[in-house]
């Protein structure tokens, strides 16, 4: 049963002990904190070997005898090159997401089974997650809109967490959910701007149908669960979300109807989130698809 979120009132004015045991343990603001981001080393990695490529054909440019290549072929090598970098970027970030978006889920498991009442994990942990991924929107939109646009729609769903496994998920009303969801709203209009100058809006067609959202009407009837079951239950829920958000993808990077999946798959998550009184979902993004889908 969809519920409201706590008012910011609700809070203590001070952190108990516990309260900051289960942050650290739980949500991911202690030691994960200071670790290097995975997709800025993965990216390094992959500029260091263009640089030695790099080097190495300046090198065999300068031998003597060598012939230079036209330049077209060269426009042509570096549109390739480009291209290539980056495709590989959106990879290595898409997977720094789902191995984010894994790890929470795992930490609530264990915490839904050692304290359900705690709000150590909330749609603000999802939400922060991907502020280290922001800067490489901007770098991949000077690279590949297309891309740029994919890949802001995948954070959105990464946004936030699963509101109807406690009240407390839902976080507050003073936390900075909304304001996340404002940046990536910014982004994400512009590089719906981008998009129309690529590739027009088409209406015709159906799109792929996706898997619905895990529900609780699907869940095994039992009037009381036992530990063992609930842990079984939400592992399978988080199966089926990451099958569905995958799902989702794949048809948002395979359509000639972008303005149309895009719009389909935000207005579900702000639909859901409206339910559990978390507002500002893309708001700006979704009224902009909606102009270009009438």
């Amino acid at each position: 049963m969809p519920v409201t979120r706590n008012s910011g009132n609700d809070k203590p004015s001070t952190v108990p002990l516990k309260r900051k045991r289960d942050i650290a343990d739980y949500s991911g603001t202690g030691s994960d904190s200071e670790k290097e981001n995975d997709t800025e080393s993965a990216l390094r990695s992959e500029q260091a070997k263009t640089t030695k490529a790099s080097k190495a054909t300046s090198k065999s440019k300068s031998l003597p005898g060598a012939k230079p290549k036209s330049k077209s072929k060269s426009d042509a090598s570096t549109t390739t090159t480009s291209s290539k970098d980056a495709k590989k970027l959106y990879t290595i970030t898409l997977k720094a997401i789902d191995k984010r978006i894994a790890d929470l889920d795992k930490k609530i498991n264990i915490l839904l089974d050692r304290n359900p009442n705690s709000d150590a994990i909330t749609t603000e942990t999802s939400a922060r997650s991907l502020l280290p991924h922001i800067p490489i929107v901007t770098k991949l939109a000077s690279m590949d809109g297309k891309l740029a646009f994919n890949l802001l729609l995948s954070m959105a769903d990464a946004s936030h967490t699963d509101c109807d496994s406690t009240i407390k998920m839902c976080g507050t009303c003073c936390d900075d959910t909304g304001d996340i969801f404002g940046m990536l709203d910014k982004l994400l209009l512009k590089q719906i701007e981008s998009m129309l100058e690529m590739e027009p809006v088409t209406g015709a067609g159906t799109l792929t149908e996706v898997p619905k959202r895990w529900t609780e009407a699907d869940a095994p009837e039992s009037e009381r669960r036992n530990k063992r079951q609930r842990k079984a239950l939400y592992k399978r829920k988080v199966g089926l979300e990451n099958e569905r958000r995958l799902a989702k993808r794949m048809r948002r990077e395979t359509t000639d109807r972008w303005a149309a999946a895009a719009l389909s798959d935000l207005v579900e998550e702000r639909d859901h989130l409206d339910a559990y009184g978390v507002g500002g979902y893309l708001l700006e993004s979704i009224a902009r698809l909606e102009e270009l889908c009438k």
